[in-house]
Order: structure tokens, then C-alpha cells, then sequence
């Protein structure tokens, strides 16, 4: 899908603020991680156990009423997630009353620069490990386009664990839902999830390409806080 002129002005914005901090040097809070996965370096996040559930989820931003059973999750504008570059430790406090978080969904699109996609798996496990290693119970979300970005995508995360995935805001569009549903049974084959976090349209065409061995629990979070084009 072709995003609207203000989603292409907002990702050209992010686009150029990520890359300046890159050139600026490596990320002070960078944690250091007992595993990493593939030459891109990705940090493996911890394993989420199946055992004990969050019953509802809320975006990071709007936690006022959270519970021990509320996932925090960061299905919002890459421009929100920004913040978390200048040092993610600094929400720990926020989060601490939550039941977890997802690691944070910053954007895999198509139409990016190769090295941008992988760059959005490297942030996304090592935004979610600097949490972890704060003791917040933090699940993977896993995000591509397409078959390209098989090869990071599923990097960082241990067999087995929970996992979380959207498919807001690309189920009209014929091209994102068929990346999407491609890429579901890599998912399953490369991972095993014990669990599969869904955030958006749960139907027979998902159930299907996750197959009928896969668990999936449904989360249902506010439309208006969802990302619009990933």
C-alpha cells in the first residue's frame, strides 16, 4: 500500500532521525546480551513462558489505567517510538505495574531501504532487552513485509517463547495481507511459538497459515491507537 502524504512525510521525518543518531555513534544505553543471532548482530530476548497470560492491552502511552494483566504495546507512529532511542530505561517505571510490554513494532515496510528494515529488528530486541533486563517481562513482536525480511525478522527470539504480531492497518490492502499471511508459517517454523499474541483481524485465512497446532490468543487494543501503514 501507498501511504498517504502524511505517512510518507512521517517516515521520511523518522527515516533521517534514526540515521542521524546512528551516524552520531552506538547508542549509549546499548545492553549487552547473552546471545545474539545472524551478522546483523540482533540480541536474542529472554523466553516468555505460556503459563500466565495478560487478560488486555493498552498502548505505552496510555496506561493510566493499567493492570497486572495489561501488555503494554507500541502499536503507534514510528515518530512515538523516537523517544525511546534517547534511552529506554527511563519508562521502566511506567511499564513496572504492567503484566509486560511488547518489544517496541517499529516499522518494516516495503518501499524502505534494505538496511532500514534490519535496522528496525536490531532497535526492536534491543529496546525490549534493556526492559527485560529491568525485570520487565517483555514479549517479541515480530513484524515484516515480505520474504526479504525472513532473515532478521525472526532473529532474537528464543524457541518456544510467546510471541506477539499485528496485522492492523494492512488487512484491506491485497499486497500487506499476502506478505503478512505468507509469512506466518516461516514464523511458526522458525520459532515454534508456544503462544501467538494477535493483535487485529483474527480469522480462517491467519488460523490457516499458523495451522491448527498453533495457539493464538486474540488481544484486542483501541483501532485509533494502531499503526496505520506497516
Amino acid at each position: 500500500m501507498e501511504p498517504d502524504p502524511y505517512s510518507a512525510d512521517e517516515e521520511w521525518f523518522v527515516r533521517k532521525e534514526i540515521v542521524r543518531r546512528i551516524i552520531r555513534g552506538t547508542f549509549d544505553w546499548q545492553p549487552k546480551a547473552e546471545a545474539y543471532e545472524t551478522v546483523n548482530r540482533i540480541p536474542v530476548l529472554p523466553f516468555v513462558s505460556s503459563v500466565s497470560l495478560p487478560s488486555e492491552s493498552r498502548p505505552f502511552d496510555n496506561l493510566r489505567d493499567a493492570t497486572p494483566g495489561t501488555l503494554a504495546n507500541f502499536l503507534v507512529e514510528d515518530s512515538k517510538l523516537l523517544r525511546f532511542l534517547d534511552g529506554p530505561g527511563k519508562y521502566v517505571d511506567a511499564f513496572s505495574r504492567c503484566w509486560g510490554v511488547t518489544s517496541p513494532d517499529f516499522s518494516v515496510m516495503s518501499q524502505q531501504e534494505p538496511f532500514l528494515r534490519v535496522l528496525s529488528t536490531w532497535l526492536n530486541r534491543n529496546v525490549g532487552l534493556v526492559w527485560s533486563q529491568c525485570g520487565i517481562t517483555v514479549i517479541p513482536h515480530v513484524r515484516w513485509a515480505n520474504s526479504m525480511d525472513y532473515d532478521h525478522c525472526f532473529a532474537g527470539i528464543t524457541p518456544g517463547s510467546v510471541v506477539s504480531i499485528s496485522n492492523y492497518g494492512l488487512w484491506r490492502n491485497h499486497e500487506l495481507r499476502e506478505g503478512f499471511v505468507l509469512g506466518l508459517p516461516h514464523l511458526v517454523e522458525r520459532i515454534q511459538p508456544s503462544v501467538v499474541v494477535l493483535f487485529g483481524s483474527d480469522n480462517k485465512l491467519v488460523r490457516r497459515a499458523l495451522g491448527a497446532s498453533t495457539e493464538v490468543l486474540p488481544m484486542k487494543t483501541n483501532p485509533h491507537f494502531a499503526k496505520l501503514a506497516s
